[in-house]
């Protein structure tokens, strides 16, 4: 949602006479089932009659407000994150394990951190100077830009994951069908 919703403005302003419904679902959603043209998700469990398009990759990095920033300067050793108040989504528990493992950090010698019911709410607690929050880089870079998040460790993890745009085989040649999903690809092209 958090990258998404900026950019609807510029499909409007193409494509004024299609009207675009955003939901939340907390589930996985099921394209096949016809109820939803279109869903963004990470898992791509593939199916019979579903179109995967991959949008972007999973990139992990560890994020914090300005003020948090200068409180704590930026560490260089890894570890050092380990004494801080660590925030994640509870739809992504293992992010910070994640991160730490490819920091050189063992699993076992760090705590979770406290989570927040989704992504954006994460972030925002990390905006507002509530600690450091392990982020998905395309999902924090508008805030990046506006500086209102600085990266506090350099470290940035690929994971295995990638964000995915998913639909309904059968709805290729509907035009506004069609219309959407090359301007939704259009846009991880330009990352704007």
């Amino acid at each position: 949602m958090k990258w998404l919703v900026k950019r609807l403005a510029r499909f409007h302003t193409l494509y004024p006479s299609i009207n675009v419904q955003v939901t939340i679902a907390n589930d996985l959603v099921d394209v096949s089932a016809g109820e939803v043209d279109f869903t963004i998700q990470t898992p791509a469990i593939p199916k019979p009659g579903v179109r995967y398009d991959t949008l972007f990759p999973i990139e992990l990095l560890p994020v914090c407000s300005p003020a948090e920033f200068n409180k704590h300067p930026p560490v260089h050793d890894s570890r050092e994150l380990l004494d801080r108040t660590l925030r994640h989504s509870m739809k992504r528990p293992h992010d910070w394990r994640i991160w730490f493992e490819a920091a050189d950090v063992t699993a076992g010698s760090f705590r979770e951190g406290l989570p927040f019911g989704n992504s954006s709410l994460a972030y925002q607690a990390a905006i507002d100077g509530l600690g450091i929050a392990v982020a998905h880089l395309e999902l924090v870079q508008d805030d990046l830009k506006a500086g209102r998040l600085l990266v506090i460790h350099p470290l940035v993890v690929r994971t295995a994951e990638s964000y995915h745009l998913i639909g309904r085989e059968t709805d290729v040649g509907r035009p506004e069908i069609a219309a959407f999903r090359d301007w939704l690809l259009s846009e991880t092209r330009t990352q704007n």
